[in-house]
């Protein structure tokens, strides 16, 4: 299965604390939903809070998203980020380091960076967004 993640990480890959994300950021979903295009994203309901007012119909809400992806669908992770082959990983970073219990902790030695850039956020003043490509 070709899965994409997408992942919000802070400076020291800190994902979640307390099974609570660390932080959420308006220009960022906006971000996200531009990266995915017309492309299917998954994510739970937790998830789907931030991002329901900008859905365009193409956001997939279930309690399992990797489970239920389809091919080619973007999966957006708050929580654990399982270490399995994707074909297309995005890492977002928050510009400051929150308390974490839950990290980001796949290798990306067999993935090349293909994009990187920093928006502006509408709650961090710098967001730094990576494309990363499975090169396997």
């Amino acid at each position: 299965m070709k899965r994409k993640g997408i992942v919000i990480i802070d400076q020291k890959n800190g994902i979640a604390f307390n099974n609570r994300r660390q932080s959420r950021d308006h220009n960022l979903c906006q971000e996200i939903l531009r990266l995915v295009g017309e492309c299917e994203l998954y994510m739970t309901s937790y998830s789907y809070s931030m991002f329901e007012k900008l859905d365009r119909g193409n956001i997939k809400v279930c309690e399992d998203p990797l489970q239920s992806a389809k091919e080619d669908a973007y999966i957006f992770f708050e929580g654990a980020f399982p270490d399995l082959c994707y074909e297309e990983i995005i890492l977002c970073h928050w510009d400051k380091v929150y308390p974490a219990d839950t990290v980001f902790a796949v290798s990306l030695a067999n993935y090349k960076r293909i994009e990187g850039y920093t928006i502006h956020g509408s709650s961090h003043e710098k967001i730094e967004i990576e494309r990363w490509k499975n090169e396997e």
